[in-house]
């Protein structure tokens, strides 16, 4: 598969658009969740951080 994620973050919220050469997402089962979950990975990792959380 090959594609593209646009993201931003605004207000406290990650924005993504996705594109796919294909036209869409692939269609296998376990796509959506895997998506959704480097989405969850990417919001963690670029989330504001606070001075003095774990990880700063």
């Amino acid at each position: 598969m090959v594609g593209w994620a646009n993201l931003s973050w605004r207000d406290g919220v990650l924005s993504h658009t996705l594109g796919y050469v294909a036209a869409s997402a692939p269609g296998e089962a376990g796509f959506a969740r895997a998506l959704d979950d480097e989405l969850a990975r990417l919001r963690r990792f670029l989330a504001p951080r606070v001075e003095g959380e774990e990880g700063c």
